[in-house]
């Protein structure tokens, strides 16, 4: 009775598991065998695949056709989209001899640069000299290393043939084996979700542990030197760094000269207020004592992090498929696979949600009745500080927290929040673009914005004058909400005010690090390159400062919609790794189905009103616009990882009644298991294939 009393969570989740664990002993024995077939298909050996190092100026699609003796046809091709710059694509090879090869430039693309084409297994590349003119190509200019490609004037089919020296073929046998151990894995989560359509909450729970056994997998057996994940070594080199230090490091110290020589950019990450590398550097410190290398540590401190939020969900007694949000991209799976600054802010965002929109749970009870300080306060608390002091683009997911407090403890209508999303979003815009919106829109941007601003404030006060002045009995949750808020600055402050003592702060800081960039970033990254000769800085850098329009950003040929929207799903190692058209449809049809029945049943089901919807989406829509206006004044960078903090904001969704008990959950548990087969497919058969 006393562990029953002290530890209600665990007894809930007890009391959940035994109730619907009739016949548990064949659901176990079927969840062991398709682990046992995700580890199959992890350690088998990397299929056989056709790469393409390609180099063009913006974004497009290349198709490739195999010839098995029967001619070309569109059932033995594959597509790849490929971006600006240089990458390398991989197009799997069909079973069978093939005897030539295709290669089909999407209409509409000028000219590319082949630098490498040959067999993922073969060290020899298909020489440039086997490339012929098939269909409107105007010419191929090969040297010794490429092979430049110009298509003709209006072409709309433009065909290269490649002719093989020898014909391609695929071990059969390994394609059966993986084939088999596939179909396995789904015929598995297709039993297991069929006999518990009625139990979501078991449906979610092995899914989330088979996707943390898969972020398992690749922190332990993708190399850590050279690491094929983004940047890696990059984040290794600032989490070594706390390894022997205890505070905040001067920017201008040598003992960040590696992290600012080895970074085109010539800064480090530690420029920001990003603790979480103090964090993974005490993680690497203690392994080290054990005999376990740092940088695996690291991976498996991001790794622990993804159990952590699954573990908080569980803790704060929200519903089972609110774990959905770990389930629904497995862009998400990878970030946690591997050491990099996102997945630390991103769990503190899932973890501060989580905590806040527990309806009727320890935080929202705290606020509305007061008592006893809780322990979830305490750990909301730490999770709000961590993200003011980790990347700011998630820095909207703590405002949501907040706000979701005040719609569900304060009486905070719709209008008032509608108002004060508005005016944060202005906020974002000003501190993320403002300069350029005024030069690019002038008042067309400014008159709104103010208008926008000036309501949000307006109103804002006119909610704390009812909530204070009016409604005395109102004054002592706001007061207890204004204190939860005061700890959180307490936690955060010691770090932020060791960065000053160090770097100062403001103009100061930011004229330090433009110093720091000047002196070590690579020539087209220089401010100086930038300003005196933007045609030869990095193409990518400041397009507003170069004319560059915020909506031709969003479009071809820098297609920022689409590159994000990509990568928010399936995009692995260094931007390099696709899939095909149809899995990123069947990724945002199946997201976009979850959050409109978790909408849906929210509203229908009284989990929460219009205001809340109106934070949940205008909020997101913040994270969005900031990070495309990143893109497109700072580095434009089309990651879907600088969205991710719309994940946190969709989990009141994922947590709706009628999602589990009404008429819904059917079509929920439809989408969510489609979710979760496409994410699983991707990170085996894109993700582990290309980087394991």
């Amino acid at each position: 009775m006393r562990f029953a009393a002290r530890w209600p969570w665990v007894t809930d989740f007890a009391n959940q598991i035994d109730r619907t664990s009739r016949p548990r002993l064949i659901d176990l024995s079927i969840w062991l065998i398709a682990l046992l077939s995700l580890i199959g298909l992890a350690l088998m050996p990397k299929s056989e695949v056709f790469q393409i190092q390609v180099e063009a100026t913006s974004a497009g699609e290349l198709q490739l056709f195999f010839d098995q003796g029967a001619g070309f046809s569109e059932t033995l091709s594959s597509t790849r989209t490929f971006g600006s710059g240089t990458q390398t694509l991989e197009f799997p090879l069909p079973a069978g001899e093939s005897n030539r090869i295709r290669l089909d430039p999407s209409p509409g693309t000028d000219e590319i640069v082949l630098h490498r084409i040959g067999s993922s297994a073969s060290e020899l590349p298909v020489p440039f000299d086997n490339l012929s003119q098939a269909h409107e190509v105007a010419s191929v200019l090969v040297t010794d290393a490429s092979a430049r490609v110009r298509m003709q004037d209006g072409a709309v089919d433009p065909q290269l043939l490649i002719h093989l020296d020898q014909p391609l073929g695929t071990d059969s046998g390994a394609a059966t084996a993986r084939d088999l151990l596939w179909q396995i894995f789904l015929a598995c989560s297709v039993m297991l979700v069929v006999r518990n359509l009625n139990l979501p909450q078991i449906s979610s729970l092995v899914f989330v542990s088979v996707a943390i056994t898969l972020v398992v997998v690749m922190a332990l057996l993708s190399p850590l030197v050279p690491s094929p994940h983004p940047d890696e070594f990059l984040h290794v080199a600032d989490a070594q760094h706390f390894g022997t230090h205890w505070l905040p490091p001067s920017l201008g110290s040598g003992e960040l000269a590696p992290s600012y020589t080895n970074n085109v950019y010539g800064v480090s990450y530690l420029y920001e207020w990003n603790i979480v590398y103090w964090f993974a550097g005490k993680a690497g410190s203690l392994a080290s004592t054990i005999g376990l290398d740092p940088a695996l540590a690291y991976r498996l401190f991001n790794a622990g992090l993804m159990g952590l939020v699954a573990l908080t969900i569980v803790w704060a007694r929200l519903p089972f498929t609110t774990l959905a949000v770990l389930l629904v991209t497995p862009q998400l799976w990878y970030v946690f696979a591997y050491f990099n600054g996102d997945a630390f802010p991103l769990a503190m965002a899932c973890i501060a949600v989580a905590f806040a929109s527990s309806r009727s749970g320890p935080v929202q009870t705290y606020i509305s009745t007061g008592g006893r300080f809780p322990a979830q306060a305490v750990l909301f608390a730490i999770a709000m500080a961590m993200l003011l002091i980790s990347k700011k683009n998630f820095l909207p997911a703590a405002v949501f927290a907040s706000l979701w407090l005040c719609a569900s403890c304060l009486r905070l209508r719709t209008t008032m929040a509608s108002a004060a999303v508005a005016a944060f979003g202005i906020c974002v815009c000003v501190a993320t673009a403002g300069p350029a919106l005024e030069a690019e829109f002038g008042l067309r941007w400014q008159i709104p914005a103010l208008i926008l601003f000036v309501t949000g404030v307006v109103l804002g006060a006119r909610w704390f004058y009812e909530e204070w002045f009016v409604d005395y009995s109102r004054r002592p949750a706001l007061i207890r909400f204004a204190y939860l808020h005061l700890i959180v600055v307490i936690i955060a402050l010691p770090w932020i005010g060791a960065d000053i003592l160090q770097n100062g702060t403001g103009a100061t800081k930011a004229q330090l690090v433009t110093e720091l960039r000047e002196q070590h970033a690579a020539y087209p990254f220089k401010p100086s390159t930038i300003i005196n000769l933007p045609e030869q800085s990095q193409p990518g850098l400041q397009l507003a400062a170069k004319d560059v329009g915020l909506a031709d950003t969003l479009r071809a040929p820098y297609s920022w919609i689409r590159g994000s929207f990509q990568s928010f799903f399936s995009a692995y190692g260094y931007m390099k790794f696709y899939g095909s058209g149809w899995l990123y449809a069947l990724f945002g049809t199946s997201l976009g189905l979850l959050v409109l029945i978790g909408a849906i049943s929210g509203l229908r089901g009284g989990a929460f009103g219009l205001r809340h919807l109106a934070l949940i989406f205008g909020c997101s829509s913040v994270v969005i616009v900031a990070a495309a206006l990143h893109s497109w004044t700072y580095d434009f960078q089309p990651q879907g990882r600088y969205v991710f903090g719309i994940l946190p904001m969709l989990m009141p969704l994922f947590a709706a009644e009628p999602v589990r008990r009404g008429a819904m959950k059917g079509a929920f548990q439809a989408a969510l298991l489609t979710a979760v087969a496409l994410s699983t497919y991707s990170f085996i058969q894109i993700g582990l294939a290309n980087l394991v």
